[in-house]
């Protein structure tokens, strides 16, 4: 009986140990937007414009501190741009893949 119990135990720190991986990998940090994709701000931070400089199609948005973030748009290869802006008191956070 000692034996099936010890099991059942192993069994479920196993499972825990799994699901906890699992947990941090679902909760990973947001994609950051390649490095072929810049952007400039304005001076108060409020407004920006993001030009895709890479080969490839690419799915940006703009994630703002104390504002809605923008929708997810596809820019085009080689000069596809989003421009977006938000008034007082947001504040430009960066540039995430989606």
């Amino acid at each position: 009986m000692r034996a099936n119990a010890m099991a059942r135990v192993t069994g479920l720190v196993a499972a825990l140990s799994l699901t906890g991986s699992a947990f941090v990998v679902a909760f990973a940090g947001p994609s950051q937007a390649a490095g072929c994709v810049s952007y400039n701000l304005s001076e108060n931070r409020r407004a920006v414009v993001v030009e895709n400089g890479c080969s490839d199609t690419r799915r940006v948005k703009v994630v703002w501190t104390r504002a809605t973030d923008s929708a997810c748009t596809q820019l085009d290869a080689y000069g596809g741009r989003l421009i977006d802006s938000r008034g007082y008191p947001a504040d430009f956070d960066r540039i995430e893949s989606c």
